[in-house]
């Protein structure tokens, strides 16, 4: 049963980091949270834009 166990733990793992490592994968790779975190990080900096720019037509 142990082995049977361990055999199967392996295979799984195999076939998770390969799915992690593709681009289609359903799980989300590193590369896809980087680039959402950028993504993130971009629009934080537009929001902040705005708001500066909004604050600063409403003291006119």
């Amino acid at each position: 049963m142990v082995v049977f166990g361990y055999l199967t733990a392996t295979l799984a793992t195999f076939f998770i980091d390969r799915d992690a490592e593709s681009d289609d994968a359903e799980l989300a790779s590193a590369k896809s949270i980087k680039a959402l975190q950028a993504e993130i990080t971009g629009l934080r900096t537009d929001i902040q834009a705005l708001a500066r720019r909004e604050s600063d037509s409403g003291d006119r």
